[in-house]
């Protein structure tokens, strides 16, 4: 488990970066953390199937076993580019 202090700091760091990744990294990061989502499941996610809704998201991923699952972020899960 990642500690809140331990989220911070990579969350920063990602912010830092000035690639393109930047974004793509952050949200990779708070899925994990936020959902418990594994590597391989958040790797499979596309944008076609994140779908946003009142300062909420319901992303669909598929898990092992060719199984649909439904991961859930609050608002203060989500993040937004300010560039």
């Amino acid at each position: 488990m990642v500690e809140d202090r331990e989220l911070t700091e990579l969350m920063r760091a990602c912010a830092q970066d000035s690639s393109q990744g930047e974004l793509r990294d952050a949200a990779m990061i708070a899925i994990a953390a936020k959902t418990g989502a594994q590597r391989e499941e958040i790797v499979h996610i596309r944008i076609a199937i994140v779908d946003l809704r009142k300062g909420s998201a319901e992303i669909r991923i598929i898990c092992k076993g060719n199984v649909d699952h439904v991961l859930y972020l609050d608002g203060s899960s989500l993040c937004r580019q300010n560039k």
